[in-house]
């Protein structure tokens, strides 16, 4: 009997595949330690569904992660990008959209996994600091099987993962994505600079500028100045829509539209 396709993705992983090919899944942007969210659960039961041998992790640095697994080592890491509440505290408002997933996609790949991440309700900054780190962007769940089997295929015929040839990052971003606007999206949150990557997770958690001043000893001219740098960035005139894009629930406005929806908003108010 044939095997049935998950979604739109590829055939179940062959037996030879299964044998040489397994995962471990981490929750990149998790919770409660030993809580597994909704977005983990959701790949867990696409990866049993489609034959390929998973586990899952929500803490640990990958060294100690892979130390702790049975044979056969995995083959590749899916990070999931889950939603997990604002935080109050800053450096783990920042340490969460920004650092720790970037932290994890290097130590996976300089333990030679490939590194994949996938996005289910959790913050786009996230996604892109992954990418940036050199991971493999999923645009959804819907896509995570046939991305996998990719992989798995290729290591059955031989692949080693350090010595692949790495797609140029822009390329692959539209090419994962299909979607032009939110591999631009993806981009721009890429450019952002060190201080206004921080003031993003800052103002995505829910603080104000006049907080955010106070807590990193800047002027709140200063911070102001890095929130218009960020809003011109991503092309949008406020920071409401610039969490929004931050959180996934905006579309992205190349810069040149924002302006000019900007313009005739100003003289619609002038005509008022």
């Amino acid at each position: 009997m044939a095997s049935r396709p998950y979604g739109r993705g590829p055939a179940v992983a062959s037996r030879k595949v299964r044998a040489c090919f397994r995962v471990v899944v981490h929750d990149a942007q998790g919770g409660q330690p030993g809580y597994r969210g909704m977005g983990a659960f959701a790949v867990a039961a696409m990866l049993s569904r489609i034959g390929i041998d998973s586990e899952w992790v929500d803490a640990g640095e990958p060294a100690e992660v892979l130390a702790r697994m049975a044979d056969p080592a995995p083959s590749c890491a899916v990070l999931v990008l889950s939603a997990a509440g604002r935080r109050r505290d800053p450096d783990a408002a920042v340490a969460r959209m920004w650092e720790r997933p970037a932290a994890l996609t290097r130590g996976y790949l300089e333990a030679g996994l490939e590194v994949v991440a996938v996005r289910l309700g959790g913050s786009t900054a996230a996604l892109a600091a992954c990418i940036e780190a050199g991971a493999t962007p999923v645009a959804s769940l819907e896509d995570l099987p046939r991305e996998l089997c990719r992989l798995a295929g290729g290591l059955s015929a031989g692949w080693s993962w350090p010595e692949r040839d790495r797609p140029a990052a822009e390329p692959g971003l539209a090419d994962g994505f299909g979607d032009d606007d939110r591999a631009a999206q993806l981009a721009a949150l890429r450019r952002l600079t060190g201080a206004e990557r921080r003031v993003l997770a800052l103002l995505a958690s829910g603080w104000s500028a006049q907080e955010i001043a106070e807590q990193s000893v800047l002027s709140l001219n200063t911070v102001r100045s890095h929130i218009r740098s960020i809003l011109r960035e991503l092309g949008v005139s406020s920071q409401l829509a610039a969490v929004a894009i931050v959180n996934g629930a905006a579309p992205f406005a190349p810069r040149s539209e924002a302006s000019a929806t900007a313009s005739q908003h100003r003289g619609s108010r002038s005509q008022a």
